[in-house]
């Protein structure tokens, strides 16, 4: 390894950004997060300003590098990890021409559902090409430049490209936009078979109708894009000799931070949302004070609607069992127990697409920071979880990693730096009986809600639009 030399880490979340300067063993230098609002648009809309994006990264940026205290020529890089399936369309200089659509927009459902019902058989194609068709639930990338198409025309119009936001924050930095096969997935647009020669599949174009041209052209995953424009690095504080890597999901950082990405391996994350982490060699399509249990109180997570291991948009969050009892610390412990308890019905999905167990999860993200929820999600999952060292920064080191190991300074042993674990914590048998019984109710309460939810959900939507 060569010591000195860090890379800038940009990790943008849904609620914003952390940056960290991160050395070749994972440590950081420093470090600093900002937040950028969301934007609701009823019923189903969710934006974010791309200038305030911009700017929380600026701002980020710069407290790092001065509370750092490295010269410019020691930070030899910028990694980007973000969030995914949202889209901003750019001008040909790069500009915004509107707000970022996040993920967790359903606006363009309606036009996702009509490629299906106009060509039946898209779905098994997608299927066959990529490995994910269109949602009709509207929160793929895809979906939301079909929105764009379609209900702002004359955007459409003068869209130059479509960027994710992690290659919007590298042409930003560049003034290149560029993707790779990781950061377009959600594009579905990509032909997936060879993981070694992704390039989009004009037949998946075609189907879509969107244009070609207004997806930005692919580069190999992790390459560098380009050196930071002058004028940018001088703004941040940066070297201009800086080098841009093209950057990744979210998703796929934690599985690298994780080690998921290793076959045999499971991940968990939880952030603003949560995930079971897998790596297949294959393709396929298939706390407070209070108890274990929270005297019965169950809680709903899926505020904004659920993805997996059922996806309904429609689904809303809440409490179940109230009563007179019911204290303060036990409706914080019943919040940590129904994520996890979502995660506890999504591994067994997970294990039979990855086609094998996991005797232990990584665990990383915000959460992970907590040793009461540690402690709940090895119970409520019944499997080891091994809490990751500094685990709120675990996409900033893999991020950096992969640009440290583009640049042929750390190589693949050099993972299990990545991988401290603060503490392991082991599943609780006096946990067990509880656990079995609420975890049955809690999948009860999604199937038995479900209607009054999407009955709920509909009459918001109609009482929102007559005020």
């Amino acid at each position: 390894m060569s010591a000195g030399l860090y890379i800038l880490s940009i990790d943008l979340g849904t609620s914003g950004p952390k940056v960290a300067l991160v050395g070749p063993d994972g440590s950081t230098a420093a470090s600093a997060a900002r937040s950028v609002p969301i934007h609701r648009i009823p019923p189903d809309g969710a934006e974010q300003d791309p200038e305030e994006i911009w700017s929380a990264i600026r701002d980020a940026t710069r407290a790092v590098v001065r509370a750092g205290g490295l010269s410019t020529e020691q930070i030899v890089g910028v990694s980007i990890a973000s969030q995914f399936s949202s889209v901003v369309a750019v001008d040909r200089e790069g500009r915004p021409l509107m707000n970022l659509i996040l993920w967790m927009d359903g606006r363009g459902a309606p036009y996702a559902r009509a490629l299906h019902e106009r060509r039946p058989e898209a779905g098994a194609r997608w299927l066959d090409l990529h490995g994910v068709p269109p949602l009709p639930s509207g929160n793929d990338s895809l979906s939301h430049m079909l929105w764009v198409q379609h209900e702002r025309p004359d955007v459409y119009e003068r869209t130059h490209k479509f960027l994710e936001p992690m290659d919007f924050v590298a042409a930003r930095l560049t003034g290149n936009p560029t993707a790779n096969a990781c950061t377009v997935f959600m594009m579905l647009l990509t032909d997936n078979r060879r993981l070694d020669s992704v390039q989009y599949a004009d037949e998946l174009v075609e189907l879509s109708g969107v244009d070609r041209e207004k997806v930005p052209d692919l580069v190999p995953v992790s390459s560098c894009v380009g050196t930071i424009r002058p004028d940018v690095a001088r703004d941040l504080g940066l070297s201009s000799r800086a080098r841009v890597f093209s950057g990744i999901n979210d998703t796929q950082a934690v599985a690298v931070g994780t080690g998921a990405f290793q076959e045999g391996q499971g991940g968990i994350n939880i952030g603003t949302t949560s995930q079971v982490l897998a790596h297949v060699p294959f393709k396929a399509t298939d706390i407070e004070q209070a108890p274990p249990g929270s005297g019965g109180l169950l809680f709903l997570p899926w505020l904004a609607g659920s993805q997996a291991p059922s996806s309904n948009p429609r689904m809303r969050g809440g409490f179940l069992n109230l009563s007179l009892d019911t204290t303060r610390a036990r409706m914080v412990r019943a919040i940590l127990e129904g994520v996890a308890f979502n995660l506890r019905w999504l591994v067994p999905a997970v294990e039979r697409f990855a086609r094998h167990g996991f005797d232990h999860f990584r665990f990383a993200g915000g959460a992970a920071r907590s040793d009461e929820w540690s402690q709940i999600v090895a119970d409520v999952t019944n499997r080891p979880v091994l809490q990751l060292e500094d685990a709120s920064h675990t996409i900033n080191r893999a991020t950096a990693f992969l640009a440290f190991e583009r640049m042929g300074v750390v190589g693949l042993a050099d993972l299990r730096e990545l991988l401290r674990v603060r503490r392991s914590y082991e599943p609780r048998p006096e946990t067990r009986e509880v656990y079995d019984r609420l975890f049955e109710q809690f999948v009860a309460a999604f199937n038995q809600n479900r209607p009054l939810f999407e009955a709920l959900t509909g009459a918001a939507v109609t009482g929102g639009a007559s005020n």
